[in-house]
């Protein structure tokens, strides 16, 4: 019995809210789980994911280093000096940025595309209250997934943009979006309260 799509994408978001305030030594314990879970899994998303955010790796690296104050590195340097204690920020930044990815390589890998779009389109549906068209949201995002890659696979030098705005004009008037919506089980519930009991003892230490 497997979990739940929307279990696995509001577990995701609960990680993504908490990983900002765990300390150094939460994050080490935490990635450690979520490196198992790599392997185990086989989950090569994480690479391709570290490839295309690694400019922004490096971005948070930058800017907290020459923009917190603190101990130079470099004193000769002056103001072209980054801090110790930005890049100490910065490490840490990015250390959480790692943890988000693995976490995202992980429901891209345990997860078809079919069922994330339901586990969204699940979690999306109380937007329907507020007036949000949440039926067009879904086509949206099945969209993106469906060619999001396709620029590479091709080796087009086709903007995203263009790609997405071709994939729309023309494929989804041959093809029928079909979302399959599963009960919540017990173990959905038992993941849930063990990932929130996780990442409360985590901010504890």
């Amino acid at each position: 019995m497997s979990l739940h799509a929307a279990t696995k994408i509001a577990m995701w978001l609960i990680l993504a809210i908490f990983t900002q305030w765990m300390q150094p030594s939460s994050l080490l314990i935490l990635s450690f789980i979520l490196l198992v879970l790599l392997v185990y899994f086989k989950a090569n998303e994480f690479s391709r994911l570290i490839r295309r955010t690694r400019y922004l790796l490096i971005s948070l690296l930058l800017i907290y280093g020459y923009a917190t104050p603190g101990e130079l590195i470099y004193p000769a340097a002056g103001i072209f000096s980054p801090s110790l204690e930005g890049l100490q920020l910065g490490y840490v930044q990015a250390w959480r940025l790692l943890v988000l990815l693995a976490g995202l390589a992980l429901l891209f890998r345990t997860t078809p595309r079919n069922d994330l779009l339901s586990g969204l389109y699940i979690l999306m549906t109380p937007l329907k209250y507020l007036g949000v068209n949440v039926d067009k949201i879904a086509v949206r995002i099945w969209l993106t997934l469906q060619y999001a890659d396709l620029p590479i696979q091709k080796g087009s030098r086709k903007s995203w943009r263009e790609v997405f705005e071709m994939s729309e004009r023309t494929q989804i008037k041959n093809e029928e979006l079909i979302l399959t919506v599963d009960r919540f089980n017990l173990i959905d519930l038992v993941a849930m309260v063990s990932v929130m009991a996780l990442v409360l003892g985590l901010l504890r230490l």
